[in-house]
């Protein structure tokens, strides 16, 4: 019997945030470089990974992407009365 194993477009950042740890370059500046072909340093894998991860979370999110503004932030602005 296997495990079936589900992400969402959190998860999927957190393994954003371990490729930008790892390859010291934000995955936005990454994504531009990579869309335009531009020939990376990287692993070939590595780069394929990252670019399909952000492109899930695109897609997923209707093309807002993830809000990464700390918790408290986002919950000041959810009931902030104004």
């Amino acid at each position: 019997m296997s495990t079936r194993h589900y992400y969402n477009a959190e998860s999927l950042d957190r393994a954003l945030r371990e490729y930008e740890s790892e390859y010291g370059m934000a995955t936005a500046a990454f994504y531009e470089r990579y869309a335009s072909g531009e020939r990376l340093e990287l692993p070939e894998f590595a780069q394929h990974a990252w670019a399909s991860f952000y492109e899930d979370i695109l897609r997923m999110t209707g093309g807002s992407g993830i809000d990464r503004r700390s918790v408290t932030t986002r919950a000041h602005e959810a009931f902030a009365c104004r």
